[in-house]
């Protein structure tokens, strides 16, 4: 049960998961938001974000991506 996992390691797997589709490594380049966005919430071939996430902070994403863009573009420039 989701509910059984602290709010701070759900939040962190969400912010996890962003911080590593928009990273390059040395097997892929790194994501755009606009991708990563779409990734997270539709989800693709490897990842289906309703299995993985909770449902609440998916929404909270949905509402503010923008804010985790400009996180991450302050603490990666």
């Amino acid at each position: 049960e989701t509910d059984e996992i602290p709010v701070s390691a759900r939040i962190v797997s969400l912010a996890d998961i962003y911080d590593a589709l928009r990273s390059k490594r040395s097997y892929k380049p790194g994501l755009t938001h606009k991708q990563t966005r779409r990734i997270i919430l539709d989800g693709d071939d490897r990842f289906d974000p309703r299995c993985h996430l909770d449902p609440k902070l998916l929404d909270i994403f949905a509402e503010n991506h923008d804010g985790m863009a400009e996180i991450w573009d302050s603490l990666s420039g």
